[in-house]
């Protein structure tokens, strides 16, 4: 009996080490197919966007968060559509650790991660916009935000009263637990 178990986890050590690697592959580039390189502080971000006439995309979560590594590692190495070249092509990526740098913080409004926002680097204080959550299997979406606005770079001006909804809220029971 002791040795049917042990195979039998040998066996799915096997499986999820197996399954590790292919899934790991999906997500890996092709040979002459870079993947994005993300910056990691505001002022990198803001200097480099400035330099080469792109916005800034903020990504913003923890390096254990499944849509965070979701949103950095998949919808935005996408090719179709194609998510990934309109970033290179348009932005600066700059990926925030929250855990580690709180620059992240005058863009979010909201105790959710993964922070998706564009910033415009001439007026890096504010956004132009922002929202919540993975866009897994909403790749579409996320891609015509991303080309939404590209021709005026201008901030909205926002009001510090005004609520922002997140637009996918990974986490709804949350505020269930911080209700008194």
């Amino acid at each position: 009996m002791k040795g049917k178990k042990l195979n039998r986890n040998r066996i799915l050590l096997c499986f999820f080490v197996l399954l590790g690697i292919y899934l790991s592959t999906l997500t890996s580039t092709t040979q002459g197919d870079e993947a994005l390189t993300w910056v990691t502080s505001k002022s990198e971000a803001v200097s480099k966007a400035l330099n080469e006439g792109k916005l800034i995309l903020l990504l913003a979560g923890y390096p254990t968060c499944p849509h965070c590594l979701i949103m950095q590692y998949t919808v935005c190495e996408t090719n179709n559509p194609p998510i990934k070249t309109v970033i290179k092509e348009n932005y600066v990526a700059w990926y925030c650790t929250v855990w580690i740098s709180n620059e992240y913080k005058p863009y979010s409004t909201a105790p959710y991660v993964p922070l998706v926002c564009r910033i415009d680097p001439r007026n890096p204080e504010k956004y132009i916009d922002q929202s919540y959550g993975s866009y897994l299997y909403r790749e579409a979406i996320f891609y015509n935000r991303l080309l939404s606005g590209l021709d005026s770079v201008e901030p909205e001006e926002t009001n510090s009263n005004d609520t922002i909804t997140p637009l996918i809220r990974p986490m709804p029971w949350l505020p269930l637990l911080l209700e008194d």
